[in-house]
């Protein structure tokens, strides 16, 4: 459900712009956060609902007054209460609470804004020149941008960021639009009724905004701090720049000090085990498991708690509950790296269970499941999944009753379990620091986590991919379009020639596809392919093709595509071809190098395959000058077999 309204907004490159910007995200922010807490309640009338602004056609912009994700049967209901909250913000303002913690926002921003401003990108400036060109609107300056929106925001008020919970009742330039699935199409509302809800919500006399959380502010997150442990070993690997430590409670940190990004520190973590380590039976359990905190919260916080606990910070952090690690990722600057670390430290150390928020994420997930059924583009996925595991249990998507059955304390037990020893974890830390100046909030908020003698490493559960060839055609849904994946598969030899080799095969076949399959035969918009390669639980490789099409040339479509493989695979590429690829290769790798999110991958690539981080320093040079037509060559005829691969091809039911 959304009711939105087209407006004409101030002039552009006008203050009055600037400003309105400022105060719509505010209301934005404000309106969503209160529809969240609603949303996490157990008898939430919705799923989930938002409000925001956008640009439209003509000069015009639109607000979303409220967009509501409901529950079959439940359209004006949901509707109505989140509309109510609107309203609510039109009866009553906001709250000074509200407005102080946005300014707090809003200021954090434009001070990281400042400290990285001298590693703003060519992209970002090619962006402000298009828009120039578009809409007239004129680049300024990162100071000039941020020393008005600082005088703008001191001077924004409650009733001015309130009274855009006003506008819709003008009812001017005003749409309802209601969206289900063609099976619900006996029980959609009439425009009358959603006219009424309205008229209804219009004349309603509320209560202010009554929840505790909308007044809580910022709080301290550990009363009391954890005892430090120490740095007992420390290895330099000074050909790369990165220093390892060992602490006393056996955890491993890699650290990797960059000037790509000003005020950035990125974090990632691992342990092994995941969820290999589980009975079958308790793989729904684990589903709820790697979100908890994310749906509960953390200690003595709820997870809205959290969020306003962190306001004005600029960091997230999240955890996952993957088939064969355990692992935390996130982002923070240097400032807030001791907020980060202590989240990080709670999220091993206090997780918790709130059940009505659980009871809300449940209601969410089954109506997505009962989405799934029937969309054609799950079910292909679904059954692509399925062939490529062989059936095997630990594939398949659950069912809604199933997550019925999901036991909260067990899902509870399975995260302690897998999160308790810390000491069986990795952490690769890169971004803007000096090792010893993070040193004593390294010790004391990983080294003084809890670790566990015991299993640390993963279990082999079996999952593998046919060995032979496997082809499957089924018809679903009514879309007249078809959906074709070839996946070529088998085991890989894990070295640094052979996974740059297989990156330049992928690139070379995906431009002879598109140049064949859409330019030369018409016959699609797009065709990927995509390599991918895994080393647990063995060192295997896959290259997925992919492309949509007529139904009628579906047969014409895949002879084309395994012409061309069979072509690559009995001549190998010509020289031209390598000279693209090697240069668009090299300018990547250029690019990436200097990206921390790139070396926080590649350093966790390299533990995890055990390839010695020294090995870094030479990353991508040797292949430069190795990669020829010949390599690439000998790639494709041993990954791309006319002898191991599965084919799925959906066609509409009718």
């Amino acid at each position: 459900m959304q009711l939105i309204q087209k407006f004409k907004p101030a002039p552009i490159n006008s203050v009055e712009r600037t400003r309105a910007g400022i105060v719509q995200s505010m209301f934005t922010s404000i309106l969503n956060q209160r529809l969240r807490e609603i949303a996490n309640r157990s008898n939430s009338p919705f799923l989930g609902a938002s409000t925001d602004f956008s640009g439209y056609v003509g000069g015009m912009h639109i607000q979303t007054v409220v967009s509501a994700s409901v529950r079959e049967g439940e359209m004006l209901e949901g509707f109505r209460a989140a509309l109510t909250e609107v309203e609510r913000i039109a009866q009553h303002g906001i709250k000074p609470e509200e407005l102080s913690r946005e300014k707090q926002a809003a200021r954090s921003r434009y001070r990281q804004a400042l400290i990285t401003r001298s590693k703003i990108t060519s992209a970002q400036y090619a962006g402000d020149y298009i828009s120039h060109f578009l809409s007239g609107r004129t680049p300024a300056t990162v100071e000039a941008s941020v020393a008005l929106a600082r005088a703008l925001v001191d001077q924004i008020t409650a009733e001015e960021v309130a009274a855009l919970a006003s506008n819709w009742k003008s009812r001017e330039n005003l749409a309802i639009v209601a969206l289900l699935p063609t099976s619900q199409e006996e029980s959609a509302p009439t425009a009358e009724q959603l006219l009424a809800v309205l008229d209804e919500v219009s004349s309603m006399k509320l209560d202010a905004a009554g929840s505790d959380t909308i007044t809580r502010g910022p709080a301290e997150l550990m009363a009391t701090l954890p005892t430090p442990g120490t740095v007992v070993k420390e290895r330099q690997i000074r050909e790369v720049g990165i220093t390892e430590w060992t602490l006393s409670n056996e955890t491993r940190v890699i650290l990797k000090p960059t000037d790509f990004t000003p005020d950035q520190v990125l974090v990632s973590g691992y342990g092994w085990g995941g969820t290999s380590l589980l009975a079958e039976d308790q793989l729904r359990d684990a589903t709820l498991a790697g979100s908890l905190p994310a749906i509960s919260g953390l200690a003595s916080f709820s997870s809205t708690d959290l969020r306003n606990a962190v306001v004005g910070k600029l960091l997230s952090i999240g955890m996952n509950l993957g088939g064969y690690t355990q692992s935390v990722s996130g982002r923070s600057t240097v400032r807030d790296l001791e907020t980060f670390l202590q989240l990080l430290h709670l999220h091993f150390t206090s997780p918790r269970v709130d059940d009505e928020a659980i009871q809300a994420w449940k209601k969410r997930v089954k109506v997505s499941l009962e989405g799934r059924v029937a969309s054609p583009e799950a079910h292909f996925a679904d059954t692509l999944r399925t062939i490529l595991s062989q059936g095997h249990p630990r594939s398949r998507v659950l069912t809604v009753a199933e997550i019925d059955s999901i036991d909260t304390q067990r899902a509870l037990e399975i995260y302690r379990e897998r999160f308790a020893d810390a000491g069986g974890f990795t952490f690769v830390i890169v971004g803007d620091f000096e090792p010893d100046s993070i040193r004593p909030l390294i010790e004391r908020y990983v080294g003084g986590l809890p670790s566990q003698p015991g299993n640390r490493g993963w279990r082999d559960t079996g999952v593998r991919a046919p060995s032979g060839v496997v082809e499957k055609e089924f018809r679903f849904g009514r879309e007249p379009r078809a959906r074709i994946a070839i996946v070529f598969n088998g085991p890989f030899t894990h070295t640094e020639d052979e996974q740059f080799a297989l990156g330049a095969m992928a690139s070379i076949l995906s431009n002879r596809l598109r140049d064949r399959l859409r330019e030369a035969l018409g016959g699609t918009y797009s065709v990927s392919v995509h390599p991918r390669i895994s080393a647990v639980p063995e060192r295997t490789y896959s290259v997925h093709i992919g492309f949509d099409a007529a139904p009628s040339r579906v047969e014409e479509m895949r002879r084309a595509v395994f012409e061309e493989i069979e072509e690559l695979r009995a001549q190998g590429p010509t020289s031209e071809e390598v000279d693209k690829v090697r240069q668009e290769h090299a300018r990547q790798l250029e690019l990436s190098l200097k990206s921390n999110s790139f070396w926080l991958r590649l350093i966790t690539s390299f533990d995890q395959t055990e390839r010695p981080l020294a090995d870094l320093a030479r990353y991508g040079e040797a292949w430069k000058d190795r990669m020829d037509a010949k390599l690439i060559h000998t790639m494709a005829q041993k990954y791309l077999s006319p002898s191991r691969y599965v084919q799925v091809t959906q066609l509409p039911a009718d």
